[in-house]
């Protein structure tokens, strides 16, 4: 039988509770220490990739120091890369005339 373990059971994905401390930027004046924490995660290294593809920065994996954690979102929000503002695109010519014939 196709997706069954030995016991004629089907495999199900566990999404459980993880958490990690990070510290961005580790070893200079900077650095900043941050537990990172998720409440459907499959484990901690889905959590410790994640914090690293979000980061702008170094990255030092840690165990959680406890207390007050953030979600990836906040980290993304708070600690990723900084963009440039958007420039506006630029009007299309004829674009008035086009939607006035059509009226």
């Amino acid at each position: 039988m196709k997706g069954r373990n030995g016991k004629g059971t089907m495999p199900t994905l566990r999404l459980e509770p993880a958490r990690i401390g990070i510290v961005i930027n580790a070893g200079e004046p900077g650095a900043i220490v941050v537990d990172v924490a998720e409440p459907a995660a499959r484990d901690s290294i889905e959590l410790a990739l994640g914090a690293m593809r979000l980061v702008d920065g170094t990255v030092t994996i840690t165990r959680p120091r406890g207390g007050a954690a953030i979600d990836l979102a906040t980290l993304a929000r708070r600690h990723g890369p900084k963009k440039p503002p958007r420039k506006p695109l630029p009007r299309r010519r004829g674009a008035a005339r086009a939607r006035a014939v059509a009226a």
